[in-house]
């Protein structure tokens, strides 16, 4: 049915609920079907929001090596240039994740 270990925590849940509410220890077809499409839903979710994590950790690690970068550098020119670069980075990477 699902994947054993922690994942599998989820399944269990919204099984003891089921038989709980209903009262049987089996679940009809039709309901296992919806069952497990909702898992592998919650699944694809959880992934995403990983990714969206992921996305912000980087975000902040080059964030923290720019601040660092604009420390070292004394001339305000080079600061806006280097501020210039990183918007320019962004809109790039905005741009391939969009098109």
């Amino acid at each position: 049915m699902a994947a054993a270990g922690p994942s599998n925590i989820l399944a269990r849940r919204v099984n003891n609920d089921l038989i709980y509410f209903n009262g049987k220890t089996s679940l009809p077809k039709y309901m296992k079907f919806f069952f497990l499409q909702q898992i592998v839903e919650t699944f694809r979710f959880i992934n995403t929001m990983r990714k969206e994590v992921q996305t912000a950790k980087n975000y902040i690690t080059r964030l923290n090596a720019l601040i660092a970068e604009i420390k070292d550098i004394g001339d305000a020119y080079d600061v806006f240039d280097t501020l210039m670069c990183l918007r320019d980075d962004i809109q790039d990477e905005n741009t391939k994740q969009v098109g």
